[in-house]
């Protein structure tokens, strides 16, 4: 059984992974090392100027396992980084149609990094039309996005362009809520095709 890490607004290449794995579950490792300079919660959208890299504060000494991992709610991370999603994605032809469903969760009170993580993914998957109840597990497993690193593109799979709202070279691997803001329903086709 495939067990996934914990990642926040994840990459189009771990969605490939949950695409992949056929499963009717998406079982998150709770017990995992938390690891710093991750996904685990930094994520990267594409400004206008320049790629993005959204961080959420956390409490998380060395040897902390994620679920043990708290959100630092002193600064005010959320409403920041709601506005950069929405500065580079406004004009984007799918947000308006997303942001109702995106837009509550970086308003509500969050505590934990995990649960923060897993309420965004309940929505992204409902989103992306992709089936799977999410659980937890403590023990560990074949991790498929054990690999995904955002200092190590040389590891990311190929993916299949597509059209993003800045620039003219297409960047990678960025979070999923590019291309769902830019790609709407079409989004799930791109997740299950080959590069």
């Amino acid at each position: 059984m495939p067990i996934f890490s914990g990642h926040y607004l994840p990459t189009v290449a771990y969605f490939q992974e949950v695409c992949r794995h056929t499963t009717s579950n998406l079982t998150i490792w709770s017990k995992e090392p938390y690891v710093k300079q991750s996904y685990r919660n930094r994520t990267y959208i594409l400004g206008p100027h320049q790629i993005e890299v959204l961080i959420l504060p956390v409490h998380a000494p060395k040897g902390m396992v994620i679920q043990d991992v708290s959100l630092d709610n002193h600064e005010r991370w959320a409403i920041n980084h709601w506005r950069t999603i929405e500065t580079a994605y406004r004009k984007s032809p799918y947000f308006e149609h997303y942001e109702p469903y995106l837009a509550p969760l970086f308003s509500q009170k969050n505590e934990w990094l995990l649960a923060f993580q897993a309420d965004l993914l309940k929505i992204l998957l409902r989103l992306l039309g992709i089936k799977r109840t999410i659980c937890f597990s403590a023990e560990a497993g074949e991790n498929p996005t054990a690999y995904l690193h955002p200092k190590k593109p040389e590891l990311w799979p190929e993916l299949r362009p597509y059209r993003q709202n800045f620039g003219d070279q297409w960047i990678p691997n960025l979070s999923i809520i590019d291309l769902l803001f830019m790609q709407g329903p079409a989004s799930i086709e791109l997740l299950e095709a080959k590069a």
